[in-house]
């Protein structure tokens, strides 16, 4: 007997913010500083470069991708003549297809420009440009089995924002050491469980005792992203139901809303003289690889992007890592006072 979905429990206390909107007294409780960004000017600039690699790995197809916004594209876009520099990186994990992670990479830069210039505070922006780009995948996406995770850096001046969807992760070297700028999505996570019962849901093995709206024994494509070579791999591992999913947070998913939330968790954080570069990766790194270990990898070529996001995502793979692996380096150079 398959058992019963889970009830919510109505008192129970939900922190997990809601998905619509954010609300007039949203507090950024998680934020490394307690700064206000409306009166925490950028004082320096800092020259920033990057680069992209990704590997297919042991997947049939990769379904990830990314966005690299450096100076000067967001002040050309947003017509900002204020000598402050912006730059915007994400990195987009796909799942059920390559679909929506292609759609983030191709609208998300625009609607962030768009919060930017109506929003003062830029952890205001990134929160509602995530929403809104949700949205829109939703009217003009037909599949609603798709998905993907969003890691999310915007830098301006000395002042950085994090927003993160899902299970990838952003990590600064600072002085040696790896800190990371965000914590994972995953629907193991107290917090994230909580929230999906409360809405009904239910995060259970993949196997044959699944809630009964769920097809128990079935892996083809048509109602399941991985193939049915994959189904004894699979066996065993945590998921939100209805719709198979590892993360509680994420773009697209629709078959899995509200259960899956495209309520992003935001961060801020003072770039300081220290901090050489930042790691920003899909699960397909973290899975296998630790924080430090990452940013070791990576600190063999002096941060230099090119190098060293190719190291880390063949470091990765070489490890044993069973999914896509996307790599963004982001190195932070020359600082110059404003």
């Amino acid at each position: 007997m398959p058992p019963t979905k889970p009830k919510p429990d109505p008192n129970k206390k939900i922190v997990v913010k809601p998905q619509e909107e954010l609300p007039a007294d949203y507090k950024f409780v998680k934020d490394d500083h307690s700064r206000d960004p409306l009166q925490d000017k950028p004082t320096k600039n800092i020259v920033t470069t990057s680069k992209y690699h990704t590997l297919q790995g042991r997947r049939k197809r990769n379904e990830d991708d990314h966005l690299e916004w450096n100076h000067p594209r967001m002040n050309e876009k947003m017509g900002k003549t204020d000598g402050v520099m912006r730059t915007f990186y994400c990195v987009f994990d796909g799942h059920g297809g390559v679909a929506t992670a292609e759609y983030c990479g191709d609208h998300l830069g625009s609607l962030l420009c768009r919060e930017l210039q109506e929003n003062d505070d830029p952890r205001v922006a990134m929160h509602k440009a995530l929403i809104q780009c949700d949205k829109d995948l939703d009217e003009d996406q037909e599949d609603e089995n798709t998905g993907a995770t969003a890691i999310c850096v915007y830098i301006e001046g000395n002042n950085m924002y994090v927003a993160n969807l899902g299970d990838s992760r952003a990590v600064l070297y600072r002085d040696g050491t790896a800190k990371p700028l965000s914590f994972d999505h995953k629907v193991t996570d107290k917090l994230e469980k909580d929230h999906i019962i409360s809405l009904g849901g239910a995060v259970c093995p993949d196997d044959p005792s699944l809630p009964p709206e769920e097809p128990p024994t079935c892996f083809c494509a048509k109602c399941w992203w991985h193939c049915m070579e994959n189904a004894t791999f699979l066996q065993g591992a945590q998921r939100l139901w209805p719709g198979g999913l590892q993360v509680a947070r994420a773009i697209g998913d629709f078959r899995s809303k509200p259960m899956c939330t495209n309520d992003s968790d935001l961060f801020q954080y003072k770039l300081e003289d220290k901090d050489a570069f930042i790691v920003i990766a899909c699960d397909g790194v973290w899975d296998v690889v630790k924080n430090e270990t990452a940013c070791n990898v990576v600190n063999k070529d002096k941060g230099d992007p090119e190098k060293s996001c190719k190291r880390l995502a063949e470091y990765a793979f070489e490890h044993g890592s069973t999914d896509n692996i996307s790599v963004l380096i982001v190195k932070l150079g020359e600082r110059t006072t404003l």
